[in-house]
């Protein structure tokens, strides 16, 4: 399975963990219900951490998040005309927490901007697999 592929097992240990968060939203809350062979599933997934990693209460905004829409949609996500996310844009929206490693996994990201927020923590060394990163 595709997710799988990114998933560190350990993590999914501690059921609070964003990781493990994240994996049951997509597979008991998600209203798109991806199956496990969905192109958009990955990403899905990455975006949904994303969020988890973070404290929800602190966005300003959070229109679409973990929402019943495509993640295309989700405030702050650009995706290509492949329906992959091409910018992550989310500036001073009070955004505390930590960018997770798993970001380094969105493939066509082009652009990274999240100027203004209050991340905590390394900027993950994983994002140097963003080759199309400007």
């Amino acid at each position: 399975d595709k997710v799988s592929s990114i998933i560190d097992p350990q993590l999914l240990d501690n059921s609070n963990s964003p990781q493990s968060r994240a994996l049951k939203w997509i597979v008991y809350d998600d209203a798109i219900e991806l199956d496990a062979e969905s192109d958009n599933l990955n990403q899905r997934y990455i975006l949904s951490l994303f969020y988890f990693s973070t404290v929800a209460s602190s966005w300003k905004e959070n229109d679409g998040w973990i929402g019943n829409e495509s993640e295309c949609n989700w405030k702050g996500v650009t995706c290509n005309q492949f329906d992959a996310v091409s910018e992550l844009k989310i500036t001073a929206n009070g955004i505390s927490g930590v960018i997770p490693d798993e970001i380094g996994e969105l493939q066509s990201l082009e652009r990274l901007d999240l100027w203004k927020n209050a991340f905590t923590g390394p900027i993950p060394d994983t994002i140097g697999k963003l080759i199309f990163l400007k």
